[in-house]
Formats: C-alpha cells, sequence, structure tokens
C-alpha cells in the first residue's frame, strides 16, 4: 500500500526510534506465460516486487547518509541473473532489485551507508505455494539447491554487516549463477523454458490469436510457415538482393581480363595476360 508506506518513517520517528537498517524482504511471484496471466495480478507483483523496494529505499536512505551509519538489505534471488520464461514477471523484478541494490552501493561510497543484495535460489518456505507452483512441480529443482530460511537470513546478516554487494547462500546456487551469467541468453533461455513447470502441459494455454478486423477465426497454427523465406508471400520481409560483386562492377578488374603494360620509350604497349 504506497500510503501506508508513506507514513511508515513517520509511524518509526515517531515512536522514538532510528532506523539503523533497512530489510526489504517482501516479495511474491506468478507462474505461467504472459499470454494466459492476470493483468492485476502481474501489477500486484510489480509494485511489491520493484515499487516498494525503491520507495522505501528513497525514504529512509536520505536520515542513515546524514547520520553517516546504516545498511540497507534488498532481498533479490538467483533468478536476478537470468531471464526466466515462466515467471517472466518475477525474474525481470528481481533484476531490478539486484541492479539498483548495485548503484545504491556506487552512490553510497564514503557515506558510511551500505547496500547487500541478497539472492537466494530454492528456499524453504511457502513462496512457491502462494505463486501457484504444487509440491511436484517444486520437486523438480535439485534439492542441492534449496536453502533453509535460517541460512539465507544468516547469510544476508553476515554479508550486510562486511558491506558485501551481493550475498549468494550455498555453493551450490553460487555456481548455477555464475554459469546463468556467462551462458548466451539465446542459448540460456529455451533451455529454462523447457525445464521451467510453469511452461508444461497442464498450464492454463495462452489465448487464441485473432487474424484481425475483418477476418474472424484464429490464425492457423502454419501460417506463413509454408512459405519460403524471401519468397515475398510470408510473414517475413522481402530478402534483400545480392550485392553485386567486384568483379561485375568493374569489369578491368576481373581475373582473367588482359591488362595493359606501361609503354617503355619508344616501344609500342604490350598486353599480357595473368
Amino acid at each position: 500500500d504506497r500510503a501506508a508506506r508513506a507514513g511508515l518513517l513517520g509511524r518509526v520517528e515517531a515512536a522514538g526510534l532510528v532506523p539503523y537498517v533497512l530489510v526489504n524482504n517482501a516479495g511474491l511471484s506468478t507462474v505461467g506465460p504472459v499470454a494466459a496471466s492476470d493483468p492485476d495480478a502481474e501489477l500486484n507483483l510489480v509494485e511489491v516486487d520493484v515499487a516498494a523496494v525503491a520507495d522505501l529505499c528513497s525514504r529512509f536512505l536520505p536520515g542513515m547518509v546524514a547520520r553517516g551509519s546504516g545498511a540497507v538489505l534488498n532481498v533479490a534471488s538467483t533468478a536476478a541473473f537470468q531471464p526466466m520464461p515462466g515467471q517472466a514477471a518475477y525474474a525481470a523484478a528481481k533484476a531490478f532489485v539486484l541492479s539498483y541494490t548495485r548503484s545504491l552501493g556506487g552512490e553510497l561510497r564514503g557515506t558510511g551507508v551500505t547496500a547487500t543484495a541478497l539472492c537466494p535460489g530454492p528456499v524453504e518456505t511457502g513462496f512457491g505455494e502462494v505463486a501457484g507452483l504444487s509440491d511436484e512441480e517444486q520437486a523438480t529443482l535439485p534439492k542441492l539447491m534449496w536453502v533453509t530460511a535460517e541460512a539465507v537470513a544468516k547469510a544476508g546478516v553476515d554479508g550486510m554487516a562486511r558491506g558485501r554487494r551481493v550475498v549468494i547462500p550455498g555453493r551450490p546456487n553460487q555456481v548455477v549463477s555464475a554459469l546463468a551469467r556467462a551462458t548466451p541468453k539465446a542459448v540460456l533461455v529455451p533451455i529454462v523454458a523447457r525445464a521451467h513447470p510453469g511452461l508444461r502441459d497442464g498450464r492454463s494455454p495462452p489465448p487464441e490469436r485473432s487474424r484481425g478486423p475483418g477476418l474472424p477465426g484464429p490464425v492457423p497454427p502454419a501460417a506463413g510457415n509454408a512459405v519460403r523465406r524471401g519468397s515475398g508471400g510470408g510473414p517475413w520481409p522481402r530478402r534483400r538482393p545480392r550485392r553485386p560483386r567486384r568483379d561485375d562492377r568493374w569489369p578491368c578488374t576481373r581475373r582473367r581480363h588482359a591488362r595493359v603494360r606501361p609503354a617503355r620509350r619508344g616501344r609500342p604497349g604490350r598486353r599480357r595476360r595473368r
């Protein structure tokens, strides 16, 4: 609630407390293809995972900087290091939190205030059930990646106390995050899309596309694919004409074209072939 966030700092100061630490831990996720998503749920995710982080940081940081002491701990996720088909909005929101926190760390250098991004992997809480993942779907994740809530909290607090910029609890999650950063996204995204339980059979299929105004009925599944690319009849633009080669534009440079040697003094020029 934006109104509640706007009055939070005033309520804390009215209680005679001084905020030295800010922890943005609230977060939620939606699961499934965007084409079959609920717009209100997607906007609620952005409000909680993105807008609340920026709002609270902008309200609490001025006092911390003025006092020359304080710390901010923003909870992101290992999903921040990669696109995630099936949880597109969640991965994008956590990528914002990670980038935002890193930028804060650069701005707060020398002020006595630190900013830390906590990026856990799968945690044993009710997060998956709220997001809509069943126990069977959550069991598809490797057991090595699961971390307890107590271990995540300890890693986050220890990293914040040391002034670390990014904290990833668990060695397996650190390795997976490094691989996600190093793998080309053109290779990584199809792999994640095939493995993500939110895109498997049984989920709500996306609505049928319409042909457009004046053309009722869904688009045939193979429309345009039967036309060879570049023929001008498919959905792709016509292939650009081939640029003329050097031999076509300047005949004098053709391989077998005779060239004239400069004539010597008192002797006519002679022709020779390569």
